[in-house]
């Protein structure tokens, strides 16, 4: 038998954990640059998180999802502007 709470893992006489624990489901947004047939996308910290992106973009447009440095993404953002989409699938 667990002596902690399920929710929050806190001692459960002290808990409210199942009245004030937002339970909703995280989101994550992503930022991207439309031009033509690809979606410019800045470097990811992780490649986890790049193939992530790259399939959840790839999915939603039915468009190749192309990479830029840093650099690339100042000038693309500069001169397009750039657009974001939520996720809710984390």
């Amino acid at each position: 038998m667990n002596d902690y709470c399920e929710a929050c893992d806190c001692d459960p006489c002290d808990c409210d954990g199942m009245t004030t624990q937002d339970l909703t489901p995280p989101s994550t947004a992503y930022v991207y640059i439309p031009y033509g047939d690809i979606l410019y996308v800045p470097r990811a910290p992780s490649l986890c998180e790049a193939r992530d992106r790259e399939d959840f973009l790839e999915d939603k447009f039915g468009k190749d999802v192309m990479i830029v440095s840093p650099f690339e993404w100042e000038i693309l953002s500069g001169k397009f502007g750039w657009k974001t989409i939520k996720s809710d699938d984390v």
